[in-house]
């Protein structure tokens, strides 16, 4: 992300159980997952947009909503997972 200057980034697929908020390398992963290591989306923040985070919501292990306040405007996030059509769940 810091080479890219990447300041969010999404993602989709991250495999991982439950919903919780990290902080590796000074960026924040927030990911909201299932009880299996399957689907289960997520939103990494750089170090330098964690100051407008306000709020991160897990609605399912599809989606996931972030909110950010700076000193202009508001914004939400939201990152969602949708299967292909020939997927079989």
């Amino acid at each position: 992300m810091k080479y890219y200057r990447i300041e969010v980034l999404a993602v989709s697929e991250m495999r991982l159980i439950d919903s919780v908020s990290i902080t590796s390398n000074g960026c924040q992963v927030m990911y909201s997952g299932g009880d299996k290591h399957k689907r289960g989306v997520g939103l990494t923040v750089s170090e330098r947009q964690r100051k407008t985070l306000v709020d991160w919501q897990p609605v399912s292990e599809r989606v996931i909503v972030v909110y950010f306040k700076s000193r202009h405007a508001k914004c939400t996030i939201a990152q969602m997972y949708v299967p292909t059509n020939v997927a079989t769940k």
